[in-house]
């Protein structure tokens, strides 16, 4: 079974919940990580990026406060599945087709950590709550028969921005 991550409106709901009318949080410092023993896994959070959890989801979440309605954020996911990693994707981005209005693949290509752990990275951009989005799947197996997925979003009139940012951050990521 592919990934399921939230619905375009209760991602967007719930992070603008979560970044106006949560109380203020202090933003990461450079070299700050998140680390999920739970989900076993762990990443460098972008400078600035607060750290938070949305109601519903069991490991934290980061994202960049600002004033619009679907600020830049990554999310998380562990899921039990035993596929390869091609087929896993390939799986995940049919899934994401049906979920998805107007959605287009602007790559998947291999993606690799610093340390070496090899995953898959797929770019698309598609109309989520009648806004144009940007987002990158990010999917790692780990040697447990599971696999992580990572989920950056942001706006598509804030990619270019904010890419750069969420590719850094994924060259960081480890499963200790």
């Amino acid at each position: 079974m592919p990934f399921r991550f939230y619905s375009a409106a209760s991602l967007t709901a719930a992070t603008a919940l979560v970044a106006f009318t949560a109380p203020a949080m202090p933003a990461a410092a450079q070299g700050t990580r998140l680390t999920e023993s739970a989900g076993g896994f762990s990443y460098a959070v972008p400078a600035g990026w607060v750290i938070s959890r949305i109601p519903g989801n069991p490991y934290k979440v980061c994202y960049r406060l600002q004033t619009n309605d679907l600020p830049p954020n990554i999310i998380e996911r562990v899921q039990p599945n035993s596929d390869s990693l091609a087929k896993f994707t390939q799986d995940t981005v049919a899934d994401l087709a049906k979920q998805t209005k107007r959605f287009h693949i602007l790559s998947q290509t291999p993606f690799v950590t610093a340390l070496g752990l090899h995953g898959m990275r797929v770019a698309m951009d598609g109309t989520l709550e009648a806004r144009r989005a940007y987002q990158i799947y990010y999917i790692f197996p780990k040697p447990s028969s599971q696999k992580v997925g990572v989920l950056f979003t942001c706006l598509e009139a804030d990619s270019p921005k904010y890419v750069p940012t969420a590719d850094s951050a994924m060259k960081t990521f480890t499963l200790p």
